[in-house]
């Protein structure tokens, strides 16, 4: 396994964990290249950045929404994804008239290739059973509210098959890149159980790192040159002020640097 520096001490199960794998290890039955491998690939190569990847181009390509919805298994191999869990899928789509939800009621199965592994919900007795038999009260709890007039459909996955929620394209989005749409899928869309992101939310993201990048590269130079001159302090001190603020992290406006030129100067 990758080794990591910790800032703090280890928990209890941390330890266990580790415990266990170097005995494995020391018995022979585990080859540690194979358990970094299993482990890179259920952290980096797996997961819902995949299923978002399948919806994207679903949404941008109606030829390939067609092959998807009819030959889930084979569509999705098509974006590099298969494997372990995701031999036979089987895709659902959301329209105006139905909402669909995927469920395990016997276990956990789920669709590893193209949503990693399951939440801690998604295995839980209660969402197993309340998912079949009060659907509506589930999505309500977790924030999603489905008219009255829309069919809520609940699919059991096996042994042998898994699903994969096909959301709703949110309104506002055409123009947008596959990129920009698998930004706007989450894992919970894809399970039915939550919808996508608005594009506004994904925009006002966007214009905040813009604000902040601008805000570190060009207004807070300006004002720290303002202050120190007023000051009178030299440049060595200001290279310091200048590495400590950006190292900590903070965020700086002329209000906390007028507070601190007072400080410097009474």
């Amino acid at each position: 396994m990758s080794r990591h520096k910790h800032a703090h001490p280890p928990s209890e199960t941390e330890v266990k964990v580790k415990a266990l794998e170097s005995l494995l290890i020391e018995k022979g039955l585990v080859d540690p290249l194979v358990l970094d491998e299993l482990i890179d690939t259920y952290e980096h190569r797996v997961g819902p950045q995949n299923g978002a990847k399948v919806v994207a181009k679903a949404w941008s390509d109606s030829n390939y929404r067609a092959r998807l919805l009819d030959d889930s298994t084979d569509a999705i191999r098509e974006l590099g994804f298969q494997g372990r869990q995701g031999e036979d899928m089987v895709v659902v789509e959301n329209t105006s008239e139905v909402h669909n939800m995927v469920v395990c009621t016997l276990c956990s199965c789920y669709p590893w290739p193209v949503l990693g592994l399951p939440p801690v919900w998604y295995k839980s007795a209660p969402y197993r059973a309340r998912a079949v038999s009060e659907p509506r009260s589930v999505l309500e709890e977790f924030g999603v509210f489905i008219n009255k007039e829309v069919e809520v459909r609940v699919w059991d996955s096996t042994a042998e098959v898994r699903y994969l929620v096909l959301p709703m394209r949110p309104e506002g989005t055409d123009g947008f890149s596959e990129k920009q749409l698998a930004r706007l899928v989450t894992r919970d869309s894809m399970v039915g159980t939550g919808l996508p992101k608005s594009p506004r939310s994904i925009q006002w993201k966007a214009h905040m790192i813009w604000v902040e990048r601008r805000v570190w590269a060009e207004l807070i130079p300006k004002w720290m040159n303002l202050f120190f001159t007023m000051s009178g302090k030299n440049e060595l001190l200001h290279l310091h002020w200048q590495l400590d603020f950006l190292e900590s992290g903070i965020w700086i406006c002329p209000v906390l640097l007028v507070n601190k030129w007072n400080m410097m100067n009474t």
